[in-house]
């Protein structure tokens, strides 16, 4: 793994974009435990939480200064209730702030564009990777970060599978609050516009 502080720096310096795939089914994040212990007690309100504020407060910065911040969370099988909070808790409030969110669903890794579960990582402005690793219920454990050129190309492509079969947050929402439970498996309607 990479040191820690090298994986925060690439992290903080991208500067056109940040291209984020998650493949979890969740992420153990302690600043969310109270909002996502609100959501499955079935609260109509997102609990204030002053950390997320400024999280919201830099998103809305990025989109001002023209960078692009860009999400594919690739999951597989049923909606997990951490999934759930997720997509319409904490993703509906990042996109309103500027982050473009997309979904990729489908009932098997095997019928998802990479055949298996893909790894977690960020491509950052395209010449950097940032992998991250997680234990078994989803805590960070930190990551490594990559600039061989080949190594990169090969996240490239990982990156532009998800983005092609993913679909827009919304329309995910939309069918989401549509239809019985569980949510129906969707495929993406139109060819993805670049990232």
């Amino acid at each position: 793994m990479t040191d820690r502080d090298a994986l925060i720096q690439a992290l903080d310096e991208w500067s056109e974009t940040s291209c984020r795939l998650e493949s979890l089914d969740q992420y153990t994040v302690e600043h969310e435990a109270a909002r996502l212990d609100a959501f499955l007690r079935g609260e109509p309100v997102r609990p204030y939480d002053p950390g997320q504020e400024e999280w919201l407060e830099d998103l809305r910065r990025e989109r001002e200064q023209g960078k692009r911040r860009v999400r594919v969370h690739a999951f597989a099988g049923p909606l997990t209730p951490y999934l759930h909070y997720e997509i319409d808790w904490a993703y509906t409030v990042n996109a309103a702030a500027g982050e473009d969110i997309r979904l990729l669903h489908r009932a098997t890794w095997a019928e998802t564009p990479f055949g298996t579960r893909p790894p977690d990582f960020y491509l950052l402005d395209g010449r950097t990777v940032a992998v991250m690793e997680y234990d078994d219920v989803g805590h960070w454990l930190g990551g490594e970060v990559i600039t061989t050129p080949d190594e990169v190309a090969r996240y490239g492509q990982l990156w532009d599978q998800a983005l092609d079969a993913a679909v827009p947050l919304r329309d995910y929402l939309a069918a989401l609050r549509r239809a019985p439970w569980p949510p129906p498996i969707m495929q993406p309607a139109t060819p993805r516009t670049s990232a």
